[in-house]
């Protein structure tokens, strides 16, 4: 299954890179930089902290992250289907589990790249606003902790997505109703309903680690008490693993019908 899973997977990195999905996807990783880039303009010397962890957060985290994620996720699957190519790959003597890991880490990277550049401009622009204290100034470790939750954030989204594209003709509607209908939604309410969000766990990778962040913020951004790192980390990567392994069984078990 290994071998299988690295052909298709190199298979489909570079298709999946030059696909109208990802060019799509790189075009909405720019609005966040564009929108950085006018207020390093705009503000000038009041940047800073307030707008590079509103960016980051809001913009980056809760509304571009889970839209690449829906946009190349939810095809791992589902443009085999469109493309009348899932025929082929059912009737070769390859492990079905295989197509789905092999084609979603050809996703994964893609998306992890748009994602780590993104955030790491995002902040990087803003963070050089030179402000005027030390208070104002993006925390230290801030920028590389935005990346790394970006990209984990692409990759569990991006795995619950593919395993909605193993069993739905069209998950794209329904992942984009699910991440703003339910995860921008609730993750906004102050209530403990944030919990069952993938964005709860997110939110305390991103500010859990930093309580000065936490204190400065927390009328605004964090509205909850948040997970520790590391329970966020382990609830993030069974999510991932379970997912993809909701998936794999059900597209080992899907008889796929073409229409005419």
């Amino acid at each position: 299954m290994l071998r299988s899973t690295w052909i298709l997977f190199s298979t489909h990195a570079v298709r999946t890179a030059r696909s109208k999905r990802a060019l799509l996807c790189f075009g909405l990783t720019l609005v966040p930089v564009l929108i950085a880039a006018l207020i390093r303009l705009v503000a000038g010397e009041t940047g800073g902290s307030p707008p590079a962890v509103a960016v980051g957060y809001i913009i980056v985290l809760q509304t571009i992250v889970p839209i690449v994620a829906v946009v190349l996720g939810s095809s791992v699957v589902a443009e085999e289907v469109e493309d009348r190519t899932i025929t082929y790959l059912i009737t070769r003597p390859i492990p079905r589990v295989a197509i789905l890991l092999g084609r979603w880490l050809a996703s994964a990277l893609v998306i992890s790249l748009l994602l780590a550049l993104c955030a790491f401009v995002v902040v990087t622009l803003l963070d050089g606003a030179g402000v005027a204290s030390s208070e104002s100034a993006v925390p230290a470790g801030f920028r590389s902790r935005l990346v790394r939750v970006a990209v984990a954030g692409g990759l569990v989204y991006s795995a619950v997505f593919a395993a909605m594209g193993s069993f739905l003709k069209r998950p794209v509607l329904l992942g984009l109703g699910y991440a703003f209908a339910v995860e921008f939604l609730l993750s906004t309410l102050p209530f403990a309903s944030q919990r069952i969000t993938l964005q709860y766990y997110l939110k305390s990778l991103l500010f859990a680690g930093d309580p000065e962040l936490v204190a400065r913020f927390s009328g605004s951004l964090v509205k909850l008490e948040l997970a520790t790192p590391e329970e966020a980390t382990r609830t993030l990567v069974v999510a991932g693993a379970l997912a993809l392994g909701l998936g794999a069984t059900i597209l080992s078990r899907r008889q796929v019908l073409l229409s005419a």
